[in-house]
């Protein structure tokens, strides 16, 4: 039988990418019952073939340095990721904070026991520039040697294309919704791949379905998104979410379906995949040894 590694890359180009959905969880979740993050917890129970990003910020990050999240964190971060649909991550402002004061946050995220810590981290705040770089480099490898799987950069537009060899996933458009156009505020290229963009759409109306916007966003092939009726700068859970979140859902069984209607789901670079069923047995390929290697 061949390796699941190499079958993931045989077929890779068969795979149909699911559009996620990003939340920035800026609210207090509530205690014993987690009432603040109901909707979110119960959309991803109830949307298993959805990626979901679910962003967690204690305090402007995570909290004094080395500490713990209280307790309805540290029991509402674990219902946020009951099946393999979900990845959490740790919010983190760069601004003007000094190397050391970064690397003390992703510390004390990393310190979290392991039922509620976070799968990745976000760096938020991050230049659009390549000055930078280097930098934010040094940011996303400690993180990583730090145990976290998952990095989001988070510069608010198109960034260097150089941004991309670090980060799983970038978010390149974080303005009104009004104002967005998938054809023009989205782009696609080599060295800037569309399947590691997310977009953020907010100011949305209050009313009605955002189904015409999803699909735009779909056909364009962008890792994730997030639409809210809040203001960039306003905390708490979109008035619209389970309409939203309902929208993206149908959106990717429609994409599922029109492109086979046998399919099985997979995790491929932390993001849910679509993979058409093939029968290997009947598959003649040739391939050339295969050794694994960590």
């Amino acid at each position: 039988m061949l390796p699941t590694l190499l079958i993931t890359q045989i077929f890779l180009s068969l795979y149909v990418q699911s559009l996620g959905i990003f939340i920035p969880l800026d609210v207090d979740p509530g205690s014993g019952t987690c009432s603040g993050w109901k909707q979110v917890i119960s959309s991803i129970s109830g949307n298993p073939q959805t990626p979901f990003f679910s962003i967690v910020n204690p305090n402007d990050g995570p909290g004094d340095h080395g500490s713990q999240p209280n307790t309805a964190f540290q029991q509402c971060v674990q219902s946020l990721r009951p099946r393999a649909n979900a990845i959490v991550l740790g919010y983190i402002s760069i601004g003007s904070k000094s190397s050391s004061n970064i690397q003390a946050e992703v510390d004390t995220y990393a310190g979290w026991d392991s039922p509620y810590r976070p799968t990745g981290i976000l760096f938020d705040g991050v230049s659009s520039g390549s000055s930078l770089f280097n930098q934010y480099e040094n940011y996303t490898t400690y993180a990583r040697r730090k145990g976290f799987s998952f990095i989001g950069l988070d510069p608010g537009e198109m960034p260097d294309p150089l941004y991309f060899s670090i980060a799983d996933l970038v978010n390149t458009y974080e303005s009104s919704y009004a104002s967005f156009n998938a054809s023009e505020d989205v782009f696609d290229s080599p060295s800037a791949p569309i399947s590691k963009q997310s977009v953020w759409l907010t100011g949305a109306p209050n009313t009605g379905s955002y189904s015409a916007v999803i699909s735009q966003i779909i056909k364009k092939g962008v890792a994730a998104a997030y639409i809210s009726n809040l203001r960039d700068d306003e905390a708490g859970i979109p008035i619209q979410w389970s309409l939203f979140v309902e929208d993206v859902s149908k959106a990717n069984e429609a994409l599922d379906n029109s492109t086979t209607t046998e399919t099985s789901t997979t995790m491929v670079n932390n993001l849910v995949w679509t993979l058409p069923k093939v029968d290997l047995l009947n598959f003649n390929i040739l391939c050339t040894p295969f050794s694994a290697h960590n």
